[in-house]
């Protein structure tokens, strides 16, 4: 049996309207940490300091573009009980990423780079930043040519998977462990470096 267009299952990385809800800065702030843990939406509110409504609308759309899912319930602290979610975790493509509109591009990628930003000073202010000397800070201008920078991008995305596979085997050390749980912000980044840094090619 063909499958007709309107059945075809686009995979989620390459469907442009998940980054165009992921634009919205409180959103990709509750992805972000749906994707730390599951969380319910009072905790969302509690955390985040979004009105408890608004968390819940922010959740709905995630959900109906296929970003979060729910997963189930724990006991709420009035005997009855909290709706689970957590996030849909996928990566676009360099294919897929440009065959999404420059607009939508442009509104996802500054909204990761604010997050990041805020999250780095919020750890710069608390004096975390300096908390524990295997901490790591890397910056690294480079040239390369076409072939080079596909290669970087590999390696990133590579790195990514890795950590994330770091920190499931953690949480299973964790399981029955008393151990205090530590919490990092990690992050890939490679792009092209504007005209105004400076530096001629070697």
């Amino acid at each position: 049996m063909v499958e007709t267009t309107a059945t075809l299952r686009v995979p989620l990385g390459a469907d442009p309207r998940v980054l165009k809800v992921l634009g919205h800065p409180e959103r990709l702030t509750i992805f972000s940490k749906l994707g730390e843990r599951p969380w319910s939406a009072i905790e969302l509110h509690e955390e985040l300091e979004i009105p408890y409504e608004a968390v819940r609308e922010h959740i709905r759309v995630l959900k109906g573009v296929g970003a979060a899912e729910q997963i189930g319930y724990e006991p709420s602290p009035r005997r009855g009980r909290r709706t689970l979610y957590r996030a849909v975790r996928f990566y676009f493509t360099a294919e897929q990423w440009a065959a999404i509109p420059e607009e939508i591009r442009k509104s996802g990628s500054s909204t990761f780079v604010e997050l990041l930003t805020q999250d780095a000073i919020d750890a710069l202010r608390s004096g975390t930043m300096e908390a524990r000397d295997d901490r790591v800070l890397l910056r690294r201008p480079l040239w390369t040519d076409h072939e080079g920078a596909k290669e970087v991008e590999e390696i990133q995305v590579r790195a990514d998977r890795e950590v994330a596979e770091v920190e499931r085997r953690s949480i299973e050390r964790r399981n029955g462990s008393s151990e205090a749980p530590v919490r990092l912000i990690t992050a890939q980044l490679s792009f092209p470096a504007s005209e105004s840094s400076g530096g001629n090619s070697p």
